[in-house]
């Protein structure tokens, strides 16, 4: 591996030098490194290799592209999101394509300090990245949400009665498909959780793994962190945190139950994998082990469907 990192580093600034590597944790790439540069003028720099698995490639097979060229457009934007160093094409070194970006200096955070402000800086930058405008920024070679949502439920094949109601989610969803919507197209992360954001020094650092974003309804994001929240820190967390998001983005919520599912939904049919990433999350509030997991996502889903079958007032009011 270090031979293949020493070829690499000359690609990546001509005269360098690697000093250290290590591998890394998290995120759903195929591999994921951290490498420590010496440049030709002296200076230093340290930098992430990213390198797309199965999962990846398969739902995007320009995935590398994508991410490399909607960084360089974020960071121009002034999002909360790392440079794009180098777009990696397959060879004889590395099958796959890959990416290679600027190392932020940052920790995941899941036992801050001021809840109340850990979910406020969270909605603040989801509301910043949902205020992009795709198509006047550029960003029309992301994927659809739409197409890749419906891909999603024509895959959903769970026998009837599982215990995640998948069955009776997708049926939900496909009643009630193409799935209502006031608000224009934005720029989706794709995976906002706690996990893929990075502090310092009590604001947000970096927002990283942009591998799923997309265009199409913001609420779709908010579901998901709404759910990633609800399983970190509890039900007060992800229901300050919606409120907090709403006052910001300034979005319709109307159409927020059906997001709800299709989280709900996805989250299901890859419970396995995500239950087991989350074992180690030291955070306050935490769900215990998969049976609690599961116990939430049931009361995600039932609580979806109250609202569906009984129409509430407005999250964000009250």
């Amino acid at each position: 591996m270090r031979d293949r990192l020493e070829r690499l580093t000359t690609r990546i600034h001509e005269g360098a030098q690697l000093t250290a590597w290590r591998r890394m944790a998290g995120g759903s790439s195929g591999l994921t490194l951290e490498m420590e540069l010496c440049l030709a003028h002296g200076g230093a720099e340290r930098v992430v290799v990213r390198r797309y698995g199965e999962r990846d490639l398969r739902q995007n097979p320009r995935v590398a592209e994508c991410e490399f060229r909607l960084l360089d457009i974020a960071v121009r934007l002034g999002l909360p999101a790392c440079r794009p160093v180098l777009l990696g094409e397959p060879d004889e070194d590395w099958p796959t394509p890959f990416v290679v970006i600027e190392r932020v200096d940052g920790e995941t955070e899941f036992a801050p300090a001021d809840l109340h402000v850990y979910l406020q800086r969270l909605a603040d930058a989801l509301a910043a990245i949902h205020g992009v405008d795709p198509h006047a920024a550029g960003l029309g070679f992301l994927p659809s949400l739409a197409d890749s949502m419906a891909g999603t439920l024509r895959e959903v094949s769970a026998e009837a009665g599982d215990p995640l109601s998948q069955r009776r989610i997708s049926d939900a969803l496909e009643a009630a498909w193409p799935l209502p919507s006031r608000n224009r197209p934005a720029l989706l992360h794709g995976d906002f959780w706690p996990g893929n954001v990075l502090w310092k020094q009590g604001e947000v650092a970096a927002v990283i793994d942009w591998e799923d974003a997309k265009i199409g309804d913001p609420l779709a994001d908010l579901a998901n962190a709404r759910l990633e929240l609800f399983w970190a820190f509890g039900r007060d967390a992800m229901s300050g945190f919606t409120r907090m998001y709403l006052d910001v983005a300034r979005v319709d919520d109307t159409g927020l139950l059906y997001w709800d599912l299709c989280a709900a939904l996805v989250t299901a049919s890859n419970f396995g994998a995500i239950a087991e990433g989350w074992t180690s999350v030291p955070a306050p509030g935490r769900a215990e082990g998969e049976s609690e997991l599961r116990e939430r996502l049931r009361w995600f889903v039932d609580d979806a469907f109250a609202r569906l079958q009984s129409p509430l007032p407005r999250l964000g009011e009250g």
